[in-house]
């Protein structure tokens, strides 16, 4: 199918007495093409039925304040974070794993449960135990958690503020990317690990 064609419009309005204008996007689509068989990718669009004229002056039918908070951004998931390891070429398959139980066998971060109020607060910890017994209904483990959150203890905060004062470079993803590809060299015997050794030191 044809791809969906639309046009955007950004909507300005400024209420007397208001130093900041009041500002919305909307759409109107020109040819549904491929959306006439997906519609629910036109709720995405918030479409609108015609465009609004241009005007000086437009009737202001009421007003309505709503006020509410934001909350703060649950921490880092674990999938996440092994996801942007991948994308800085930091560990391998093989050693993300081993580097994320590094760091928290170190007690520089916790494994925590999502927030359970959702004010940002870590959710309880998550400890990993084996499971025991046999069969059915025995043995069964702590319920775990939807999603796992890395949230970084004291120890691990002063550790990287102190990295960060003394050696900022050392926290950029890149150092240690850099390092990682030395060493391979070395696994794939295209490097000598005196020279590597040296280089990294």
């Amino acid at each position: 199918m044809d791809d969906c064609q639309y046009s955007e419009y950004n909507l300005r309005a400024k209420l007397p007495g208001c130093q900041e204008p009041f500002v919305t996007v909307y759409h109107t689509v020109d040819d549904e093409g491929f959306v006439s068989a997906m519609p629910f990718k036109a709720d995405q669009l918030n479409v609108k039925p015609q465009r609004v004229a241009v005007a000086k002056e437009v009737a202001c039918g009421y007003i309505n304040i709503a006020e509410e908070q934001t909350s703060p951004p649950e921490y880092l998931k674990e999938g996440e974070l092994v996801a942007l390891m991948d994308e800085h070429g930091i560990g391998t398959d093989a050693s993300m794993a081993m580097h994320i139980d590094n760091v928290v066998a170190r007690n520089y971060v916790m494994v925590c449960g999502p927030s359970e109020r959702g004010d940002g607060k870590p959710g309880p910890r998550v400890i990993d135990k084996p499971m025991k017994g046999k069969g059915k209904g025995k043995g069964k483990g702590p319920e775990q958690p939807k999603s796992r959150h890395m949230v970084p203890t004291g120890l691990g905060l002063a550790i990287l503020d102190m990295f960060m004062t003394l050696t900022p470079d050392m926290c950029e993803p890149p150092v240690r990317a850099y390092m990682e590809k030395e060493v391979s060299q070395v696994a794939e015997g295209s490097g000598s690990k005196d020279e590597v050794l040296t280089e990294n030191l």
